[in-house]
């Protein structure tokens, strides 16, 4: 991504300091204007940071560091790039990764509760065999009806 930026201190071995704005995405600028193109006041306040389009809130002015401005002086105008990949691994990292830890702890917990199953029952036979042989049955009465046919 290319933007035009500001000057505003330069640093040794060709790193200047540089002013950018940053848009934000709340998604106000997207909505329809009126009958005269003038777009409706964002409902978010302009600071919200959902949706799709570009904020129409006044833009945070932040500072970076950017290399390769050898002869620039504060007060210059200079065109600096970003990285794209860079953004994308960051954003897939704010994103993807408690996604990621949410299925694995999921997983975990599942294989926590089989291998209790799992436990709880070859405690079960051993407990089973012991007890199972134990138990008495006494006879308390006939039943008529079986012998009465």
């Amino acid at each position: 991504m290319r933007q035009t930026v500001n000057v505003v201190r330069e640093y040794s071995r060709g790193h200047i300091e540089v002013e950018m704005s940053r848009a934000s995405a709340c998604g106000a600028g997207a909505l329809p204007g009126n009958a005269w193109g003038i777009p409706p006041e964002p409902p978010c306040g302009g600071d919200c940071g959902v949706g799709g389009g570009v904020c129409m809130a006044p833009k945070e002015i932040i500072r970076v560091r950017a290399r390769g401005g050898e002869g620039a002086k504060p007060g210059d105008t200079v065109v600096i790039e970003s990285c794209s990949r860079q953004i994308l691994g960051l954003a897939a990292l704010v994103y993807l990764l408690p996604l990621a830890l949410f299925f694995a702890g999921y997983a975990i917990s599942a294989l926590v509760g089989g291998l209790g199953f799992i436990l709880g029952l070859g405690l079960l036979v051993p407990v089973n065999k012991v007890v199972g042989n134990k138990v008495v049955y006494n006879v308390v009465g006939l039943d008529d009806s079986l012998f009465s046919k």
